[in-house]
């Protein structure tokens, strides 16, 4: 709460110690200061293997080296302390969205059982877990930070914004996992070159 009353835009990382309590909720919706609640870390960092999930999923496997499948194996060391889950940030997803707060995707890739990219796939993943719809979810990896972050031309679909794209195949807002299918990437409205 310090942060945000100090003035942060935003926070990473939810407390996992312990469920967020209402006043935490109220002082960063009375501030505006978003949370980006890196669920994938806080389960690697509470010793749930989800990272190893993305690594096996032959949509993601074939595009990561094998750095990254041996890093989305690992989990944080050491073991959190009693009491810390990653149930209790999920928790507060809810109580956030709920508020008015604006939730964003982020990972804090880099840490083991995370990965640059990839991790992405499985934060939305948890974002739905936690109650988000799968559009919310798509909003809070795609429009919701550009918004935040002052880049107008970016994070939607509208004529004369930069067309940056991920073309998947499936429906993430029935399936959420189908962001793991990627068929092609847009920059700038021109395919990137596949990895």
């Amino acid at each position: 709460m310090t942060a945000a009353q100090a003035g942060a835009d935003g926070l990473a990382h939810l407390p996992f110690d312990r469920q967020l309590t209402g006043g935490f909720v109220a002082e960063m919706a009375r501030h505006g200061t978003f949370v980006i609640p890196t669920l994938t870390m806080l389960e690697s960092f509470c010793q749930h293997r989800g990272g190893a999930d993305l690594a096996c999923d032959p949509r993601v496997a074939t595009r990561l080296d094998a750095a990254a499948r041996e890093g989305l194996c690992q989990v944080m060391s050491p073991p959190a302390a009693a009491g810390y889950a990653v149930d209790n940030a999920l928790a507060g997803v809810p109580a956030l969205l709920a508020a008015g707060v604006d939730v964003l995707a982020g990972t804090d890739a880099g840490a083991p059982g995370t990965t640059h990219g990839a991790s992405l796939h499985r934060e939305l993943e948890l974002l739905v877990a936690a109650g988000m719809r799968p559009e919310q979810a798509l909003a809070a990896a795609t429009s919701v930070p550009a918004r935040r972050m002052g880049m107008a031309d970016r994070g939607r679909i509208a004529r004369g914004l930069r067309a940056d794209l991920l073309v998947v195949r499936g429906d993430p807002v029935t399936d959420i996992t189908s962001t793991r299918d990627i068929v092609m990437v847009c920059w700038e409205g021109r395919p990137a070159p596949r990895v």
